[in-house]
């Protein structure tokens, strides 16, 4: 039998090669697999494509690897958006409902926000990912501060910190990993390629709590062969899995600083393995899911922001809302429907938003003609 904790070194992953698995991870989702996505801040890849250029955080000073890296960021995107009904996000609540511009990839010195002249705030595209792919059912709202689900993972991870009396949290924060599951590594886990979500995320919840138990009966020095046959088959899975390929996990780098020689590195060792799905099936237990259809029956809200304010109290900020109908009718449509609405005198609704219309920012100047402002995510 193959040992259970083999110690591999993982992967470290530079510029193209980073790319390249995370590549991986989507070909596993369109092949029908599963994918789980643990992160602090919404991955760009799930901003559209527009959002992708004008937030203009960038690990690169020329352009083609800029162009390289977006077009990938968008090919991903635009595959987790057409399978989302395989995909669970973990996304803080705070990341979900105020959004903080997170640091520049290029810049540790300073928080930026993208040019004044673009109109457009990191806090609109969080916005628009957030009304997007709610409806889904994909997104779980991290809360380390809730109680979350009772199960024994988190009963055994209380009693393994000396918390099991303690209201404070077992973890403040999420791993920062994509965890990918190929379709025949589901049909072994499950018994069936099930693709109904809630099942499978309570499957690998089981999984990973069996994993737990392990590594816990492990610091006991309990034996291999005296692991209980659940236990031992979970933990030869993992380790069989890890080196097949059948299971993928890659820990995004959270330096504020780029480095092109480290964007992150792709999990190989058994015991880091473990670690990393523990935290994520922890946090899994400590998010609600924001359900695509409130259990009052009203309608799912959009979060408050700049579209929101002017649909919903078109006379909070006229100026402002008169000002984007008139100069640029095409970014924010649904603002300008409001104040069409509201002051007859506006300009009449414009037809769908054209990228390639939009005004004139700084981005447009330095982008150079092969930049696919057109396609949308």
């Amino acid at each position: 039998m193959a040992p259970t904790n083999a110690r591999r070194e993982n992967r470290a992953l530079p510029d193209k090669m980073y790319q390249e698995e995370l590549g991986e991870l989507v070909k596993i989702l369109e092949d029908g697999g599963r994918l789980f996505i643990f992160r602090n801040h919404v991955p760009r890849a799930l901003f559209k494509a527009w959002a992708i250029f004008v937030r203009g955080t960038q690990a690169y000073h020329s352009d083609y690897p800029i162009s390289n890296d977006a077009k990938g960021l968008r090919s991903r995107g635009q595959s987790i958006w057409k399978y989302r009904d395989r995909v669970t996000m973990v996304i803080p609540r705070r990341e979900l409902e105020q959004p903080a511009t997170p640091p520049p990839v290029v810049s540790s010195r300073e928080r930026v926000t993208p040019p004044v002249d673009s109109g457009i705030t990191y806090e609109d595209i969080a916005t628009d990912f957030y009304n997007r792919y709610r409806p889904s059912g994909a997104l779980l709202a991290f809360d380390p501060e809730k109680p979350g689900r009772d199960h024994e993972l988190v009963r055994a991870e209380r009693q393994r910190l000396g918390l099991l009396d303690s209201k404070l949290p077992i973890t403040n924060f999420l791993p920062n990993i994509w965890v990918a599951f190929t379709k025949e590594a589901i049909e072994s886990l499950a018994g069936t390629a099930t693709y109904e979500r809630k099942k499978f995320e309570d499957q690998f919840i089981d999984w990973v709590a069996l994993i737990g138990h392990g590594r816990q009966l492990r610091e006991q020095n309990v034996k291999e062969e005296d692991l209980p046959p659940p236990v031992r088959r979970a933990l030869n899975d993992l380790d069989k899995w890890l080196e097949s390929g059948g299971l993928r996990i890659i820990q995004v780098s959270e330096a504020q600083v780029a480095n092109a020689q480290y964007f992150g590195q792709r999990i190989l060792d058994t015991r880091m393995a473990e670690r990393l799905l523990i935290h994520g099936g922890l946090t899994c237990l400590l998010s609600g899911r924001l359900e695509a259809v409130p259990q009052d029956g009203s309608e799912v809200p959009s979060r408050v922001g700049p579209e929101a304010v002017a649909q919903e109290r078109p006379e909070a900020l006229p100026e402002q809302a008169e000002a984007v109908a008139q100069e640029r009718p095409e970014a924010l449509p649904e603002q300008a429907e409001a104040v069409a609405q509201e002051r007859p005198e506006a300009p009449p609704e414009q037809p769908e938003a054209v990228p390639q219309e939009r005004s004139t920012t700084r981005a447009d100047v330095d982008a150079p003609d092969w930049y696919p402002w057109s396609e949308e995510a």
